[in-house]
């Protein structure tokens, strides 16, 4: 936990509490963006009406657009204008007690790039890269979202203890 910078003496104002636990629920959010583009990406594949198609054409590109937007929560180095300085702080050193330190995000993020750009231009590489990805979220990146959902569940209640005594 880091102390408000205004007064070091004392626990984190509610306003940068309450930044952490906007920031701690951006794993949700990347969670919900990769599955809806992945989704989309698979039932591709699965429809014959053009209309169909490019509705699920027009959701990939929403979802990837969705994606690009959080995946700079998980650099290390990626501005985050939005938020406290201290905030950003706190979450980055959450990630740095991950085992992967956050990269787990950023290699799913690229490989759903790479699934994006295969089912954008056709090719029939879609179906194997899919499983790919499938297995890393299964074997690397799951551990690492319940290490950090761990890892910002203590640290918020941290601060709640602190906010309270």
């Amino acid at each position: 936990m880091r102390p408000d910078p205004d007064r070091p003496d004392a626990p984190l104002s509610r306003t940068l509490q309450l930044q952490c636990r906007a920031l701690a629920s951006v794993p949700h959010e990347f969670r919900g963006v990769s599955a809806w583009l992945n989704f989309n990406c698979a039932m591709i594949g699965q429809c014959d009406d053009p209309e169909d198609v490019a509705r699920l054409r027009a959701d990939c590109e929403l979802a990837r657009a969705a994606l690009d937007g959080v995946l700079p929560y998980f650099s290390l180095v990626s501005d985050l204008p939005d938020y406290d300085p201290v905030a950003v702080e706190w979450f980055r050193d959450c990630l740095r007690q991950l085992p992967g330190q956050g990269a787990p995000f950023l290699k799913t993020g690229e490989m759903l790039h790479e699934i994006h750009g295969a089912v954008a231009e056709g090719s029939g590489h879609a179906p194997a890269l899919m499983t790919g990805l499938s297995r890393y979220i299964t074997d690397t990146l799951a551990p690492e979202v319940a290490t950090l959902f761990d890892v910002h569940s203590k640290a918020l209640e941290a601060q709640e203890r602190a906010r309270l005594s």
